[in-house]
């Protein structure tokens, strides 16, 4: 089964993973006999939770102010580590430093992927495509902000939206970008969404609404602090053993 928990999933990202050098990035892909490992999907024990937070969600619309070492699973399932990379989250494509020339990989051929952030942190992400009840508007990748019997994931936006300011010259407006981050709740392939702390989105809960409405009351919890978003994912994994 080999989504049987996806997110409980990546079991550690196991990875044989493929170094190569900038040269050879685009061939080491796409030649024949280079199948290395494949990444490990399965349950972790209970209690062995793992969780990736990054300090910065957005530089503009990349991951990094910079070109980072990735390392990323294919569709094929071949595992390569890029030496200087970077993704955008608008065009959902991986940028490829080559010297100083830029080629570009779709998202779509990538199942996921992580590096590590300025502090050393991983951050750990999963294509959307891999999961069945997905809003149909979502693409490009989920961030995993925790690995378990219930995971949470992190989806990033890039809207536009108006700003209005008067300099005394009358109404102005003007379009600025900003990031907006929708979080879910993974059981297998199937997300739940959570938008907010409220008896309506507690409903997806079915016989555990109750408890779970107790709990966050309890601790006093917030729908934006990621943090306690992690704490309902274990309290909640608790609660269907």
């Amino acid at each position: 089964m080999f989504f049987i928990t996806a997110f409980c999933l990546i079991s550690t990202f196991a990875v044989n993973g493929h170094s190569i050098n900038d040269d050879s990035f685009e061939s080491s892909i796409h030649e024949e006999g280079q199948l290395l490992g494949f990444t490990i999907l399965g349950q972790k024990r209970h209690g062995a939770s793992t969780r990736y937070i990054q300090d910065e969600r957005l530089f503009g619309p990349y991951l990094t102010d910079a070109y980072v070492k990735m390392q990323f699973t294919n569709s094929e399932g071949i595992q390569v580590i890029g030496k200087s990379m970077r993704y955008n989250v608008e065009s959902n494509a991986f940028e490829i430093l080559v010297g100083d020339q830029v080629t570009y990989l779709s998202g779509n051929t990538v199942n996921q992927f992580e590096f590590l952030n300025a502090t050393g942190k991983k951050r750990l992400f999963v294509n959307a495509k891999n999961f069945s009840s997905k809003d149909e508007r979502i693409n490009g990748f989920f961030e995993v902000l925790e690995i378990g019997r219930i995971g949470l994931l992190a989806h990033d936006r890039i809207v536009n939206k108006k700003v209005y300011s008067d300099n005394g010259e009358g109404l102005q407006s003007a379009s600025k970008q900003v990031v907006e981050t929708d979080y879910f709740l993974s059981k297998n392939i199937d997300l739940i969404p959570i938008s907010s702390f409220n008896k309506r989105a507690m409903e997806v809960f079915g016989k555990y609404s109750e408890d779970l409405r107790q709990f966050i009351k309890e601790k006093k919890l917030k729908f934006k602090r990621e943090s306690d978003l992690i704490t309902v994912a274990r309290f909640y994994a608790d609660l269907i053993l």
